[in-house]
């Protein structure tokens, strides 16, 4: 029953991902406005989760412990960690920075996150977007009924090693969304359960390389009988990942 949706739990997710997207591009903008000042990572979150919180009191009039959006940001070195704390740490030209949010609506739950580089990428940050865009596009592709998880995670996490990042995988590809932000199923190697209509579950690809940063991209797809419905959409409206100096 919680692995897969009903169409009143789908309408749920569905507003609760464009709370996150909403969340990521206040993120992107914070960032923008706040670089010549100097702007840090806790006060991009506070930021973000502010206007968030704002749009989600005028459109539904209420505050409740089921209507809200958590988040992450955590730059520079500390990219290389799939999920951070935000600290005080200032923002610099050549960060990479990792924006991360889950909406919450009537209790379901959606993610949606997008990696940046503070200014012009290096090759190495360029190729690390590129690899995991690509990956992007496999979930796209294979997220649909009929396929074991397991063999989505194989084809996703095979894009990463084939791009020379294979010692730099952390995580799985993904994992289940609804009342919990982590449930079944898995998108994950060893997870043999088979994808069917109704499910709703993240795409997250990431890469982390220790003392220098990382990326992870996150989409929230709905399961659907002729293959999957993306819930949320801010990575194919962005253009491009960077953020001008």
């Amino acid at each position: 029953m919680r692995e897969r949706k009903e169409p009143e739990e789908i309408d749920l997710i569905a507003q609760a991902a464009t709370y996150a997207d909403f969340a990521v591009e206040s993120a992107r903008r914070a960032i923008t406005e706040g670089l010549r000042g100097g702007i840090s990572e806790a006060e991009v979150l506070a930021q973000a989760l502010k206007q968030v919180a704002a749009r989600m009191y005028s459109d539904f009039k209420t505050q409740s412990p089921v209507l809200s959006c958590r988040g992450t940001v955590h730059a520079g070195k500390r990219s290389a960690f799939p999920h951070g704390l935000p600290t005080e740490q200032q923002l610099q030209p050549g960060d990479t920075v990792i924006t991360g949010f889950g909406g919450i609506v009537g209790g379901y739950h959606a993610e949606s996150a997008c990696s940046f580089v503070v200014g012009e990428p290096t090759t190495q940050q360029a190729k690390w977007l590129e690899t995991v865009m690509l990956v992007r596009e496999v979930a796209k592709r294979e997220l649909k009924p009929g396929v074991p998880c397991g063999d989505v995670d194989n084809k996703a996490q095979n894009v990463i090693k084939e791009a020379g990042f294979g010692a730099y995988i952390r995580h799985r590809l993904g994992h289940g969304l609804g009342l919990n932000n982590h449930e079944l199923p898995w998108v994950a190697s060893a997870y043999r359960s088979v994808l069917a209509k109704g499910m709703v579950v993240s795409s997250e690809p990431g890469i982390y390389v220790p003392g220098q940063g990382g990326v992870r991209l996150i989409d929230t797809f709905l399961i659907t009988p002729e293959g999957n419905r993306l819930l949320n959409n801010y990575l194919d409206n962005v253009g491009d990942c960077t953020i001008p100096v």
